[in-house]
């Protein structure tokens, strides 16, 4: 049995890629921006159109920079948790 940190290693592990929000009210907010973002965008003239979306491909760029440096924190976080965890309560704060 391989462990999760060669996993991890080899990238045979990518939480992102299973990535869902299990929330019901995600999905409606989803689809009522779908709608928003075709009706503005058929709203603009061709040249506006263009721009507005090379701007949101640019956005869309920074995204998965933005979640990995979440995930990055998020996993340190647990990490400390865990050492805390370990390595118990300082001498001071045991009850003798």
């Amino acid at each position: 049995m391989k462990s999760i940190l060669e996993d991890l290693y080899y990238g045979n592990i990518n939480p992102a890629e299973f990535f869902q929000v299990p929330l019901k009210e995600y999905k409606a907010c989803q689809e009522e921006h779908i709608k928003t973002y075709d009706s503005f965008l058929q709203s603009l003239e061709p040249y506006q159109q263009k721009t507005f979306t090379e701007i949101m491909e640019h956005q869309f760029q920074t995204l998965p920079m933005e979640h990995a440096a979440a995930f990055s924190e998020g996993f340190r976080l647990g990490a400390q948790m865990m050492l805390e965890i370990l390595q118990g309560p300082p001498v001071d704060e045991i009850c003798l």
